[in-house]
């Protein structure tokens, strides 16, 4: 009797598995579409600052304005030159509205002021998502600096 699966069979199984599996891996996501942006996708994310574990909202003598570098996770400084684009939130609303942003990689730096003190305060986060039309709420924890 013949077996079903000699050495030939097996090795074009091995690599017919290795093909569909890389092919599989390579059509899970076109990394040119998911590039960071404002204006390509649907997402809406809205910030919330903390200061001292508390939400806060600007009024008329503060304002919260949120820095935003595209295509990274990790602080870009505290230089306005080095972020992509800036948001400056509405008077009294708790949170900033960034809408219609893209799927990919994103930093958002938070600057506001101690409303008692007259001290900036400010923090950061960095957001990642493969979506493109969803809503998030991030709340960004602000220290004294």
């Amino acid at each position: 009797m013949k077996p079903i699966l000699n050495n030939k069979n097996r090795l074009v199984w091995i690599i017919t598995g290795i093909c569909l599996a890389t092919l599989f891996n390579s059509c899970v996501k076109d990394d040119k579409s998911c590039i960071a942006s404002r204006g390509g996708g649907a997402n809406n994310v809205f910030i919330t600052p903390t200061f001292n574990g508390i939400a806060f909202s600007g009024n008329d003598n503060v304002v919260d304005t949120v820095f935003i570098k595209y295509g990274s996770s990790v602080f870009p400084g505290t230089n306005p030159k080095k972020y992509d684009e800036i948001i400056v939130s509405i008077e009294d609303r708790n949170n900033v509205a960034i809408r219609r942003l893209s799927c990919g990689i994103f930093y958002f730096w938070v600057v506001s002021q101690d409303t008692l003190t007259g001290n900036r305060i400010t923090g950061g986060a960095s957001f990642i998502t493969d979506k493109i039309n969803d809503t998030y709420q991030i709340s960004v924890p602000l220290k004294a600096q």
